[in-house]
């Protein structure tokens, strides 16, 4: 048992005679400590990387979606060319963020650009062949396109913590 673990029960014991130690309630005494840091037992769920992961995939979206609104409606841009801020935008939002996120502060900046940039071209392709097997099936375009949306938002936050920003 550590000493910091270590608790005096004086209700126990007689007058005058020191208290003995007693176990933490949250196990035996040969229990370790839980693991600091995000992916510890005792960390807040907030600091797990899966939630910071989808939090910046929202984020992301909304800076696409605002710069599109935006620029296509009080800027008075051509769609096409506010829908090509906003979506290079959220790339780079989510790129620096998920990077910040996953790898800390270090990391090979170029090693992890070329693979990220790698990864969106094979989301490219796996959201055209869901799509193209999705219309097969006769399934809804909007369907076959959440399809690949969920695979794309599994895989990629496998990729990024065990390749990308590895």
């Amino acid at each position: 048992m550590r000493p910091r673990d270590l608790r005096r029960d004086a209700s126990t014991a007689p007058p005058g005679a020191a208290a003995l130690p007693v176990a933490p309630a949250s196990g035996s005494p040969s229990d370790p400590a839980p693991p600091a840091g995000p992916a510890g037992r005792g960390a807040p769920w907030w600091r797990h990387p899966l939630v910071h992961y989808l939090v910046i995939g929202g984020l992301s979206f909304v800076v696409d979606m605002g710069s599109l609104l935006l620029l296509s409606g009080p800027a008075g841009l051509p769609v096409w060319l506010a829908a090509t801020v906003g979506y290079w935008a959220s790339l780079l939002v989510n790129f620096g963020l998920n990077r910040r996120s996953m790898a800390g502060t270090g990391g090979r900046l170029r090693v992890q650009s070329v693979r990220y940039a790698v990864l969106l071209v094979g989301n490219f392709l796996m959201t055209l062949l869901v799509l193209q097997v999705g219309a097969g099936l006769g399934l809804p375009t909007a369907a076959a396109k959440c399809v690949a949306v969920v695979v794309a938002t599994a895989s990629n936050y496998v990729l990024y913590r065990r390749w990308v920003f590895a």
